[in-house]
């Protein structure tokens, strides 16, 4: 695994190192987020407390399922977006009382 950037707030994954962090959210239930400006490409880091998986909806790409991962092996997925965006808006579904955290990193691209 490459090296990772451990998070103050033990609540939200870990990510590798070279990323840059756009911000992380948090909750219970459906929730969404908006972070700043984002390149190309862009990963979310999910971890859950009790497992299973959400649903997540970047930038408005449409709806994707990622299963939960750890604090310390988190799920990384990739989300190629059009183009550069302003604002970056992540929508997240759960079941309700799953909780869960997400760090988002600018991924290149």
């Amino acid at each position: 695994m490459p090296e990772q950037v451990s998070v103050e707030n033990a609540m939200y994954p870990e990510y590798a190192a070279g990323e840059r962090e756009l911000g992380s959210v948090s909750g219970s239930g459906t929730a969404s987020g908006g972070f700043g400006p984002a390149g190309a490409a862009v990963a979310v880091y999910l971890v859950c407390q009790f497992g299973g998986e959400l649903t997540v909806n970047v930038a408005n790409t449409g709806k994707t399922t990622i299963p939960c991962g750890t604090r310390e092996d988190p799920t990384r997925t990739v989300f190629e977006l059009d183009a550069t965006v302003a604002v970056l808006s992540v929508d997240v579904e759960s079941a309700e009382g799953s909780a869960w955290a997400l760090t988002v990193t600018d991924a290149g691209g």
